[in-house]
């Protein structure tokens, strides 16, 4: 895979399919290869690789990934990861893809909600987590994905999942691009 691939390409728009009945969109990843290609959406997404290792290309950054990866991504953030296939190793990835407002409109300008405003302003870029938080996250975002969960239970464990991401909080998050 060539480092100059998200530098030459333009960034396609994804037209990200929406839930009639989650104002978010969920998108279980099962194939032989991370192939999807550079592109972007007016969404925010996190996405977590369960099994897979490739490069991550976030923006102006291109990382190796394996599992475990977990990522924040911006709107209008260009990102992909791509991998090679493995006879007999399949790949997995769990993605979350949500509006800025997917709370409501007003939400974010609510001081109680004000660290999760910040979290998307610096999620512009990519956000890589690590370490416990990752853990953390990680284990709830998987709680998303459950089907015996009705939409309110899955909205609700999508605030949490992003208040565990929220400054102030003393985990680390690191950008995607350093």
């Amino acid at each position: 895979l060539s480092h100059m691939y998200a530098r030459r390409r333009s960034a396609a728009l994804e037209l990200v399919p929406k839930d009639p009945s989650l104002p978010f969109t969920l998108i279980d990843v099962r194939a032989s290869y991370f192939q999807y290609p550079w592109h972007h959406h007016p969404e925010l997404e996190l996405t977590m690789i369960l099994r897979g290792k490739g490069l991550r290309y976030v923006g102006d950054s291109i990382k190796e990934f394996e599992d475990g990866d977990l990522c924040l991504i911006g709107a209008n953030t260009p990102h992909c990861w791509l991998s090679e296939p493995v006879a007999g190793k399949p790949v997995r990835a769990l993605v979350i893809q949500f509006d800025r407002d997917v709370f409501g409109p007003g939400f974010l300008d609510l001081p109680v909600a004000r660290p999760i405003g910040e979290l998307f302003s610096r999620a512009d870029r990519g956000l890589c987590v690590t370490g416990e938080l990752r853990s953390r996250v990680a284990s709830q975002l998987e709680q998303v994905f459950q089907n015996s969960r009705n939409p309110l239970d899955r909205l609700a464990q999508l605030l949490s999942l992003l208040s565990l991401l929220a400054p102030g909080d003393r985990c680390k998050i690191g950008r995607a691009h350093v």
